[in-house]
């Protein structure tokens, strides 16, 4: 035999092979491999992160001074350590500093459920909202509107509101808007890793083989597809929005365009999670699986509910929040300037 007709004969088993070999690696396996990568790469950020806090934190707690010399400089050591005790309180447990007694003034606020509101109809698309997508959009808006500020000035500007002879300058506060993307942060990622797992869970679900057989015309499976490409565009959303750039609300439109990408990525990750309780509903129907509905019923009815009854006797806290967070991080750095003055004097 030649060798054009032998190179012919193993090029013909070449696409047999591929098929075999597909067959054998089942989606299940690509996805498990997958999910290996991604775990793998959210350990390593979060292992980067402690390891830059616990930088931070040596820095912060190296001695920047030497030992007293004198009854002076021991007074002032003295000073300094019942201010680092008052800081090092409020900040711990959460209480104001110390009131002139000894103690640390525990820090109490009364709170406004809608419950007690009189005008409760009046915050009825607040509850649609937690019904219909967890407060998640009223609580980036809570957030993001804490970072926004008018300030009443002279003259004309660009992004003013013309009163007389005053305008109203719109403005963002550094600080609070710091915190902000600092909990923005946070929040994607919890996001993100949420919209992983449901991506494993559409692809086995997907890898079913009363799924599979039925085609793509298999409302189950048109469901599943659906929720899978959500979970997907919150990923590449949340990759994009992961730190936000600055703002400044100018009207109300940008505030309301930047409220709605900041909370795309949550939006889509939620209309994932429906798509997929849709599916399996839908699946348990069309197989008459009486058990299944009935375990549906009695799991999401008393979400529902809960989730009703959370918002009736809870209120909002994410300006308190940043605001606390704010006087926090004053305290820190009076404390640090503080004893940065006391090492210069020595």
């Amino acid at each position: 035999m030649s060798v054009p007709e032998t190179l012919r004969n193993i090029l013909a088993h070449v696409p047999r092979s591929l098929i075999t070999i597909v067959k054998r690696c089942s989606s299940i396996t690509l996805w498990h491999f997958l999910r290996n990568i991604f775990s793998l790469w959210n350990v390593i950020v979060q292992k980067l992160r402690e390891r830059k806090h616990f930088t931070k934190g040596n820095l912060d707690n190296s001695p920047l001074s030497t030992a007293p010399c004198n009854d002076r400089e021991k007074g002032r050591e003295a000073d300094a350590g019942v201010g680092s005790a008052t800081i090092l309180c409020s900040r711990d447990r959460a209480v104001e500093p110390d009131d002139g007694k000894g103690g640390c003034t525990p820090h109490t606020r009364r709170s406004n459920p809608p419950l007690r509101d009189p005008k409760l109809l009046c915050r009825l698309p607040s509850i649609l909202s937690m019904l219909s997508a967890l407060d998640h959009p009223g609580f980036i808006s809570r957030a993001l509107g804490a970072t926004q500020r008018k300030q009443a000035v002279q003259g004309n500007g660009f992004g003013a509101t013309q009163y007389g002879n005053e305008r109203l300058e719109h403005e963002t506060d550094v600080k609070k808007w710091v915190v902000f993307c600092n909990t923005f942060q946070k929040d994607v990622e919890n996001i993100n890793l949420l919209a992983t797992v449901l991506l494993t869970a559409n692809f086995s679900f997907l890898a079913i083989q009363s799924i599979d057989q039925n085609g793509l015309s298999y409302w189950p499976q048109r469901l599943s597809y659906t929720s899978l490409l959500c979970a997907l565009g919150s990923i590449l959303m949340g990759l994009a929005v992961r730190t936000p750039r600055f703002f400044t609300a100018y009207s109300s439109s940008y505030f309301q365009v930047m409220a709605l990408i900041l909370g795309f990525p949550f939006e889509l990750f939620l209309y994932s999670v429906f798509s997929f309780i849709a599916a399996l509903i839908v699946h348990f129907g069309i197989h008459g699986a009486r058990f299944q509905w009935i375990a549906a019923i009695v799991i999401f009815s008393p979400v529902v509910m809960c989730l009703g009854l959370y918002w009736f006797v809870t209120e909002p806290q994410e300006k308190q929040l940043i605001c606390s967070w704010e006087a926090r991080g004053e305290e820190a750095r009076g404390a640090e300037a503080a004893a940065i003055r006391g090492a210069g004097a020595v």
